[in-house]
Protein backbone atom coordinates (compact mmCIF):
# COMPACT_ATOMS: atom_id res chain seq x y z
CA UNK A 1 0.00 0.00 0.00
CA UNK A 2 1.45 3.36 -1.03
CA UNK A 3 0.07 6.29 0.77
CA UNK A 4 1.03 8.98 -1.66
CA UNK A 5 -1.77 7.47 -4.39
CA UNK A 6 -4.46 8.19 -1.83
CA UNK A 7 -5.81 11.37 -1.65
CA UNK A 8 -5.42 12.57 1.91
CA UNK A 9 -8.86 13.11 2.84
CA UNK A 10 -9.61 9.16 2.02
CA UNK A 11 -6.85 8.16 4.22
CA UNK A 12 -7.86 6.56 7.72
CA UNK A 13 -5.41 6.10 10.67
CA UNK A 14 -5.32 2.41 10.57
CA UNK A 15 -3.86 2.55 7.00
CA UNK A 16 -0.86 4.22 7.97
CA UNK A 17 -0.33 1.52 10.35
CA UNK A 18 -0.63 -1.36 7.32
CA UNK A 19 1.50 1.40 5.43
CA UNK A 20 4.70 1.64 7.71
CA UNK A 21 5.16 -2.06 8.44
CA UNK A 22 5.01 -3.20 5.11
CA UNK A 23 7.43 -0.07 3.96
CA UNK A 24 8.79 2.24 6.62
CA UNK A 25 9.61 5.00 4.19
CA UNK A 26 5.94 5.25 3.90
CA UNK A 27 5.84 7.04 7.22
CA UNK A 28 7.21 10.21 4.70
CA UNK A 29 3.57 10.34 3.83
CA UNK A 30 1.47 10.42 7.05
CA UNK A 31 0.70 13.98 7.96
CA UNK A 32 3.00 15.22 10.94
CA UNK A 33 -0.14 15.27 13.21
CA UNK A 34 -0.76 11.59 12.57
CA UNK A 35 2.74 10.70 13.52
CA UNK A 36 2.48 9.15 17.15
CA UNK A 37 5.62 7.52 18.88
CA UNK A 38 4.40 4.06 18.02
CA UNK A 39 4.14 4.34 14.02
CA UNK A 40 7.27 6.13 14.01
CA UNK A 41 9.05 3.06 15.81
CA UNK A 42 7.01 0.28 13.75
CA UNK A 43 8.43 2.59 10.76
CA UNK A 44 12.16 2.34 12.30
CA UNK A 45 11.75 -1.32 12.92
CA UNK A 46 10.96 -2.08 9.46
CA UNK A 47 13.12 0.32 7.50
CA UNK A 48 16.01 2.24 9.78
CA UNK A 49 16.18 5.08 7.21
CA UNK A 50 12.93 5.90 8.22
CA UNK A 51 14.19 8.29 10.87
CA UNK A 52 14.70 10.78 7.80
CA UNK A 53 10.64 11.00 8.25
CA UNK A 54 10.28 11.36 11.84
CA UNK A 55 9.47 14.46 13.12
CA UNK A 56 12.40 15.83 15.43
CA UNK A 57 10.58 16.54 18.49
CA UNK A 58 9.92 12.39 18.36
CA UNK A 59 13.78 11.78 18.03
CA UNK A 60 13.97 10.00 21.27
CA UNK A 61 16.49 8.03 22.70
CA UNK A 62 14.62 4.99 21.93
CA UNK A 63 14.07 5.08 18.78
CA UNK A 64 17.21 6.73 17.37
CA UNK A 65 18.82 3.48 18.77
CA UNK A 66 16.24 1.23 16.84
CA UNK A 67 16.69 2.86 13.68
CA UNK A 68 20.75 2.36 13.81
CA UNK A 69 20.42 -0.81 14.73
CA UNK A 70 18.73 -1.80 11.47
CA UNK A 71 20.41 0.25 9.07
CA UNK A 72 23.62 2.15 10.50
CA UNK A 73 23.07 5.06 8.07
CA UNK A 74 20.24 6.21 10.00
CA UNK A 75 22.64 7.60 12.63
CA UNK A 76 23.06 10.79 9.52
CA UNK A 77 19.23 11.73 11.08
CA UNK A 78 20.05 11.33 14.75
CA UNK A 79 19.40 15.19 16.42
CA UNK A 80 22.97 16.23 17.51
CA UNK A 81 22.46 16.05 21.48
CA UNK A 82 21.87 12.34 20.73
CA UNK A 83 24.91 11.46 18.59
CA UNK A 84 26.99 11.26 21.55
CA UNK A 85 25.03 9.04 23.37
CA UNK A 86 24.43 6.61 20.60
CA UNK A 87 28.01 6.65 18.99
CA UNK A 88 28.43 3.07 20.14
CA UNK A 89 25.85 1.56 17.87
CA UNK A 90 27.41 3.26 14.87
Amino acid sequence: MSLQFIPVEKQIDMMYKIAVKQNGHELEYVPNDKKTDELCEIAVKQHGMALKHVPKHMKTYKICKIAVQQHTCASNYFPEMLKVSLRKYI
